[in-house]
C-alpha cells in the first residue's frame, strides 16, 4: 500500500476478507455495490439513495434478472456522479471497472502500487494485482483532493 493515502489503506483493510453475498447488510459480507457504498461513506460522502429506479434495495433483484443490464446501469451511475478518466490513468483511490474471467466485470478500487481491491463471488473481498484484470472504465472520485 505504498503510495496510498493512510485513509485509503484503512478503508482497504477494513475491507480486507469480508465473504462475497449478493445484497447482504452484514458488515462481514459485501459485493461490488456495497463495498463502493461502504468506500463513499468511508469518505463521508452520501451514496445517493435511487437512480434512475436502481436502489439499494433493488440491485440484487435486478442483477439476478440481468447482470448485463444492472452493471451497464451501475456503470452509469459512475458516470453520472464521478469524473471519468483514461484507463490508463487509474490513481490510488480511483474506482475501476474490471474485466473479469467470465466474461463480466466487477467494481475495484486502486489501491497503489499496482494493486485494486476488488470483490469476487470466489474470493471474496480481496487485494489483487491490477495487470491480472482487463481495466475498463476508470473514475476520478470527487474526494481525492482530500
Amino acid at each position: 500500500m505504498v503510495g496510498a493515502s493512510r485513509l485509503l489503506s484503512r478503508f482497504v483493510y477494513s475491507q480486507i476478507g469480508k465473504k462475497y453475498e449478493l445484497g447482504s447488510s452484514d458488515p462481514k459480507h459485501t459485493d461490488c455495490f456495497k463495498m463502493l457504498e461502504d468506500y463513499f461513506s468511508y469518505y463521508d460522502i452520501k451514496f445517493p439513495e435511487e437512480y434512475e429506479g436502481l436502489t439499494r434495495n433493488n440491485y440484487c433483484d435486478r442483477y439476478v434478472d440481468d447482470p448485463e443490464g444492472t452493471m451497464d446501469k451501475f456503470q452509469q451511475f459512475l458516470s453520472t456522479f464521478l469524473t471519468k478518466e483514461p484507463n490508463n490513468k487509474s490513481l490510488p483511490g480511483y474506482i475501476v471497472v474490471i474485466g473479469c474471467d467470465d466474461s463480466s466485470i466487477a467494481i475495484g478500487i486502486d489501491c497503489g502500487n499496482g494493486y485494486i481491491i476488488t470483490v469476487s463471488n470466489t474470493n471474496g473481498c480481496v487485494v489483487e494485482r491490477k495487470r491480472n484484470f482487463e481495466i475498463g472504465e476508470v473514475y476520478k472520485c470527487q474526494l481525492q483532493s482530500r
